[in-house]
């Protein structure tokens, strides 16, 4: 409203001036006309004509002070202020000019054609182009070869999208060959939907890029260092659990024949030894596949109550073997059924009640597993582990849960274990979305809380106790044992020969082929690393034999490595079970009478 207002206003005073001007020339006018007439009628000059003329005169000395003195004041005005406007135009632009040119971003301008018509001096100073070389050149010429096509592509996509702005990094080629990353915000002006002009800013964004590759370079040399530990264990875990299997299967055979009562302690001891020996493999291996991401949790019904009631029972024997009382509660209150990782979850469960067993030397160790709340079909439950065992020092609660660490090198020495077991119980704590912590005194015990939200799942619960399993083996079955290892073939014979098996050995898997293409079998043990064709190679050679023998007889790995991936692999070659050494003599049998049928 100001505005118009200020040109209404304006246009009045034009008005008014143009009627002052109108006015001075018609009284002119006037005034000669009345002079002529006097002397057209009189013949000589009277004192009216003298009147006249003084009038004229007074009214051009007037028009005079009145009209052409004020404009022309104001027309020297109007120019002062042309004057000040030009040098603060003047001023403006160098300010700008010097702005840009002493700006810490790269600066240009190009044409329709895509050639340079405005550089500043950083951009000169980055390319090594003086001014003159610059302006008209073609600004892919100093895009980097490899990103060149790119670069082009994109501002063509984005050009033909009517877009007004956008940002892209690439490298860019200077005078002397140097390579320098830049990011680059471009603003393009159109005219009629064709391009006139684009106006980059850009960065040297070099370290940064340099800092992003060597970053990628270091995940990449992390992962290839994590992909070494997974080899590494994989193999350490078949070189150890391979004699483990003998060693054990062994004491199992042992275990079964009449010992005196010394000869059977020293296996007892024997047998406790190698578990505990096979307890801290698994921990390792546990804790590799944790870190390496290799975990998949399961997502299945399970019985709470059940499985927690088995848990309990199976440390029972150790509490025993100490005289610790070891008590445990389950709020009546929480549902019997839920989704989840019941394998991941009895571990959580084994590792703190073990733990309370391991550090107490006489009272109790003490179990509650309550209901905290309800939300739908979401149930938050805790875990409480309560112990009257050493405890652990206050400055050490916080490092108890990190990798190989123990309160203390003298608990380490005294208790030993490989200080994993609190360290896997957090992280897979963790991949539930739980929470775990704990309470201690040192001399006074401890106690272990673990908070996990599950949600409800359904199981069908029998009302009548089921029968224990029955393992007969049907008589007259044939079995393949395709090991290449001596002792394990000792073990696995003598459990079958224990059973009334007819069993035919092999020790490679050339044999294995051949043997299969012989004679006829009910059941394939094979293991995967033998010499001369792997078990998967010779399962899928059997696998791809037309006759139906062959694409249904049962194969069964036997696996020295307890990996996820190998055990997908097993699956994925063909095979229809696998069982991983060690192994105790009931999994083997129960193998056998679940496949001995075809």
């Amino acid at each position: 409203m100001a505005g118009k207002h200020g040109n209404i206003v304006k246009g009045n005073k034009i008005k008014a001036l143009k009627s002052k001007y109108l006015l001075f020339i018609i009284s002119i006018i006037l005034i000669i006309a009345a002079q002529v007439g006097i002397q057209y009628w009189f013949g000589q000059e009277t004192g009216l004509s003298l009147l006249l003329s003084a009038l004229a005169v007074l009214i051009i000395i007037l028009e005079f002070v009145f009209i052409f003195l004020p404009s022309l004041r104001r027309l020297t005005s109007a120019n002062r202020k042309l004057v000040r406007l030009r040098k603060s135009l003047e001023d403006s632009e160098r300010q700008y000019r010097e702005l840009v040119e002493g700006a810490a971003d790269i600066i240009y301008e190009l044409n329709s054609e895509g050639q340079f018509s405005y550089v500043n001096e950083l951009m000169l100073k980055m390319s090594g182009y003086t001014r003159e070389e610059m302006i008209g050149r073609f600004y892919l010429e100093l895009i980097h070869p490899d990103d060149r096509a790119y670069a082009a592509s994109f501002y063509r996509n984005k050009l033909k999208a009517g877009e007004e702005t956008s940002y892209l990094e690439f490298r860019m080629i200077g005078r002397n060959g140097q390579t320098t990353w830049i990011g680059q915000n471009v603003r393009y002006f159109y005219e009629q939907s064709w391009v006139t002009h684009v106006r980059v800013v850009a960065r040297d964004i070099t370290e940064g890029r340099l800092a992003q590759l060597a970053l990628k370079q270091l995940k990449e040399e992390a992962e290839r260092t994590t992909r070494a530990k997974s080899q590494f264990l994989s193999m350490m875990s078949h070189e150890i659990r391979t004699p483990m299997n003998a060693i054990i299967g062994l004491t199992n055979l042992l275990g079964d024949t009449r010992l005196t009562p010394e000869q059977k302690h020293h296996v007892q001891l024997l047998k406790f030894s190698g578990e505990n020996l096979l307890t801290i493999i698994n921990d390792i291996l546990d804790f590799s596949k944790i870190e390496a991401q290799k975990i998949a949790l399961e997502y299945i019904d399970f019985d709470l109550r059940e499985l927690f009631d088995k848990t309990i029972e199976i440390q029972r024997q150790r509490a025993d073997e100490k005289s610790i009382t070891l008590k445990y509660h389950i709020d009546p209150q929480l549902p019997q059924a839920f989704k989840g990782d019941p394998v991941r979850i009895i571990q959580i469960i084994t590792n703190l009640v073990s733990n309370a067993i391991k550090f107490t030397h006489e009272g109790s160790v003490t179990v509650n597993l309550v209901q905290l709340a309800t939300a739908g079909e979401t149930v938050t439950l805790q875990i409480d582990v309560t112990d009257t065992g050493i405890g652990i020092p206050s400055d050490k609660l916080e490092t108890i849960f990190e990798s190989f660490s123990q309160a203390e090198e003298a608990t380490a020495r005294k208790y030993g274990g490989t200080g994993l077991g609190l360290a896997i119980t957090r992280k897979l704590v963790d991949l539930m979305g739980g929470v775990i912590s704990v309470k201690s005194t040192e001399g006074n015990g401890s106690t272990f809380t673990c908070v996990l939200t599950l949600e409800r799942g359904e199981v069908n619960v029998q009302e009548t106790e089921q029968p224990p399993e029955v393992l007969a083996i049907p008589a007259g079955i044939h079995v393949l044992v395709a090991e290449d290892n001596q002792v394990n073939q000792l073990m696995v014979t003598s459990f079958l020969k224990k059973w009334d098996v007819k069993y035919t050995v092999v020790e490679n898997g050339v044999a294995a082929l051949k043997a299969i293409q012989e004679q006829r079998f009910n059941i394939v043990l094979m293991d995967l690393q033998m010499p001369e064709m792997s078990g998967y190679e010779v399962t899928e050679k059997i696998r791809g034999m037309d006759e139906p023998y062959y694409t249904n007889i049962p194969i069964i790995a036997l696996t020295a490595s307890a990996m996820t991936e190998v055990r997908a692999q097993v699956l994925a070659a063909g095979m229809n079970d696998f069982l991983s050494k060690p192994f105790h003599p009931d999994d083997l049998k129960r193998i056998v009478v679940k496949y001995a049928r075809f």
